[in-house]
């Protein structure tokens, strides 16, 4: 075999050897870089996802402040105002702020106002004792519950005065289904 044949075949392994490397540490580097990327992207959507909640448990926070600290509350706990749920708890708060439940329990335990809302049919209804079941388990902590396939938020506080003077007479909660359609709508 020649001398320029050999050197062919040398030349040509050597290429191909750096060319098999230069690939090998390519990959490698790209993978990490996507994978680096990926994860910077996933956490900012998780990020984004944590704020739209926060923003929309808020606003039910504030409402159900107002309600458990508002002197009529108070007064329909005490048996003081007949028509407290007609009056302050009409339809528009759950379509308004998404509400799906609201509940509110005397200080001994007893459910005094149940309701449902369907927001695909407009109708209120009381709460399945399952739900209510559940609710009054988690009365003491707010947050995101899972009950069989549904998530629901529920948003708890106690039943006071304005000012916080009055001992606690009672809890109200707002709870919120957090269903498919909504989950979807926070991932765009």
């Amino acid at each position: 075999m020649k001398l320029s044949a050999k050197l062919t075949i040398i030349f040509t392994l050597f290429i191909l050897v750096s060319s098999i490397t230069t690939f090998l540490i390519l990959s490698v580097v790209t993978e990490n870089n996507f994978l680096v990327v990926e994860e910077d992207v996933h956490v900012d959507q998780v990020e984004n996802i944590m704020e739209i909640l926060k923003s929309d448990f808020v606003k039910i926070d504030a409402l159900l402040i107002d309600y458990a600290h508002w002197e009529f509350t108070l007064d329909y706990i005490r048996g003081d105002y007949d028509n407290y749920e007609e009056e302050n708890l009409p339809q528009a708060i759950y379509t308004d702020f998404n509400i799906d439940f609201i509940l509110v329990y005397d200080e001994a335990g007893k459910a005094l106002y149940q309701k449902q809302y369907d927001h695909e049919t407009g109708v209120l209804s009381p709460v399945i004792q399952a739900h209510g079941d559940l609710f009054f388990a988690f009365k003491d902590q707010p947050g995101i519950i899972q009950h069989g396939e549904d998530l629901l938020y529920s948003s708890t506080y106690d039943i006071t005065d304005n000012d916080d003077t009055v001992t606690t007479n009672g809890r109200m909660i707002f709870a919120s289904y957090l269903d498919q359609d909504y989950l979807d709508s926070l991932s765009q």
